[in-house]
């Protein structure tokens, strides 16, 4: 890349692309950790209680539960959080942390809603917009710091 060509800021995604890649990235993510839990998984043990079993490994069947459970589980998460973020900043007519904070409550209430109990899925809710809060003011903040930062030392010469 030479001296004069212009550094041009991408925008980032925005409606449909922004879900399907949201959508993505949770199924290959929840991919991962499934597979990961599936090959973690206790293995059964003999009588005596130190012998493995027969079949120790996890079979096919109990490993795709474990891969598409977490995949679907994770995508789940994705488009909830995608499709509130979006409903919030459309109806606000902006993006601001109300749209981070309602997408990061829903898809923390999402998950909470697998237990069947309605304060463990708002405590996970509200957990989940703290930390998109969180996220998203330290989004903010970090290009007004981005040049100090660009220009201090981290060191000091004697």
């Amino acid at each position: 890349m030479s001296e004069d060509t212009p550094i041009v800021p991408v925008d980032p995604p925005q409606g449909m692309e922004k879900l399907l890649r949201n959508m993505g990235l949770g199924v290959a993510i929840g991919g991962i950790y499934g597979s990961i839990r599936s090959a973690w998984d206790v293995p059964r043990t003999g009588s005596d209680g130190i012998t493995l079993a027969v079949d120790v490994l996890p079979s096919f069947k109990k490993m795709w539960n474990y891969v598409g459970g977490g995949a679907a589980l994770l995508a789940g998460v994705a488009l909830t959080y995608t499709l509130s973020e979006g409903l919030v900043a459309s109806v606000r007519g902006e993006y601001d942390y109300y749209s981070t904070m309602s997408g990061s409550f829903m898809s923390g209430a999402f998950i909470g809603a697998r237990s069947l109990r309605a304060l463990r899925a708002f405590s996970y809710g509200v957990a989940f917009a703290i930390v998109g809060l969180t996220a998203h003011i330290a989004e903010e903040n970090l290009p007004k710091h981005a040049e100090y930062l660009k220009h201090t030392r981290m060191y000091r010469v004697i």
